[in-house]
């Protein structure tokens, strides 16, 4: 694979990089990303993103998925067919109740560490309320931590956080 790298402004670089071809037209694909920061950091990160399409663990994200989009589909593709239907609804439960009315509206490709630490702690200083008033523990569980490691293992996080 091919890329390099072009400075945009004084602390601005932008990587383009070949991602393959179109199966369908044969048109050739290119990734770009603006990096911050030294020419340095732009070659490391070049250089990640190299590696990660050598190793067929890159995937062109969509700008516009959302995280909620993102969930469900994985519900729908990952959870509903390999998991109990109790255990599912539970994810969906969660998911529907409590995280994606926080976390959906984010864009999957602008999602950070820093907003699911945000809510995290959130939750678990404030806690929950169920429909009926009472109050919950704020417990892991409570917190999204029963299903955050899960999703991630479906899907391919940003290097350069």
């Amino acid at each position: 694979m091919k890329g390099h790298i072009r400075q945009r402004s004084k602390s601005k670089w932008e990587i383009t990089i070949d991602t393959g071809r179109d199966a369908a037209s044969g048109k050739r694909l290119r990734h770009f990303e603006t990096v911050n920061g030294t020419k340095n950091a732009a070659q490391h990160r070049l250089a990640e993103l190299l590696v990660s399409i050598e190793q067929g663990a890159y995937v062109r994200q969509k700008r516009k998925l959302t995280l909620a989009t993102w969930l469900q589909e994985w519900l729908d593709g990952h959870v509903t067919g390999s998991l109990t239907p109790k255990t599912a609804e539970s994810y969906r439960h969660e998911l529907k109740n409590y995280i994606i009315p926080r976390l959906g509206g984010i864009r999957l490709n602008e999602l950070r560490p820093h907003h699911v630490q945000n809510y995290v702690a959130d939750v678990l200083s404030v806690g929950r309320r169920r429909s009926a008033g009472g109050r919950l523990a704020p417990t892991p569980s409570a917190a999204g931590r029963s299903w955050s490691p899960r999703p991630t293992n479906y899907c391919v996080w940003p290097l350069h956080w």
